[in-house]
Order: structure tokens, then sequence, then C-alpha cells
């Protein structure tokens, strides 16, 4: 039970930390999104554009993870314990890093869709 409240935290504490990475790349590129509006561009592009950036963190943050991951390993080995990570088990983190990242950028796509292309127009 303790193991399973300490995944769930630390999927919560992922999916705020992504959301608030990816939205704040967001609200620096307001105008750029504004701008691509303003050309013509449908929200489907803007929601691809924001997926983007969101796996390009899920994978960046798994490599890091897994780098990681080696020297707690090894760490482990020096105390004389055992630490088994399946590649099943590697490949359901990278599927549930994915969708953290996915469903945290939902509020930055929510924002980017609702701006109003004549505010690239303003001074």
């Amino acid at each position: 039970m303790g193991f399973l409240i300490t995944a769930l935290l630390g999927f919560a504490i992922g999916m705020v930390i992504v959301g608030q990475t990816i939205y704040t790349s967001t609200i620096e590129h307001l105008r750029e999104y504004g701008t691509l509006k303003a050309m013509g561009a449908r929200n489907s592009f803007i929601y691809r554009i924001i997926f983007e950036q969101a796996l390009i963190n899920a994978f960046l943050g798994y490599i890091v993870g897994l780098i990681a991951l080696k020297f707690l390993i090894k760490g482990y080995e020096k105390t004389g314990l055992d630490m088994v990570v399946t590649p099943l088990l590697a490949v359901f983190v990278l599927v549930i890093t994915v969708m953290m990242c996915i469903f945290a950028s939902f509020i930055s796509i929510r924002k980017a869709t609702k701006i109003d292309p004549v505010m690239v127009f303003r001074a």
C-alpha cells in the first residue's frame, strides 16, 4: 500500500511539474500562437505543437530517469541489495510518462486555443 501511494504521489507531482513547464512555455509564446491563428492555422495545428512539446519532455525526462536508475542500481548493489527492473516495467513507465505529459498539456492547449489573433497587432 505504501508503494502504491508513493507511486501515485510521484505521478501527481510529475504531472504538476510537466504541466507547469509546458504552461510556462505556452505563456511565453502566446504571441506566436496568436500569429499562427492570425495566419489561418487551425486549432489542431496548435494542439500538435503543444503535444510535440509534451512528448519531447516525456522522452527527455524518461532518458534522464533511466540514467539516474543505472546509478541507483549500482548504489543498491554496493549495499548488497538487488533492484530488478524488467523490460516490461521500463516500457510501462515510458507509457505512464507519456500519458502524464499528454494529460498535463491540456491546460496549455486550452490557453493557446482561446487566444485572440488580434492581440498580435496590438502594440
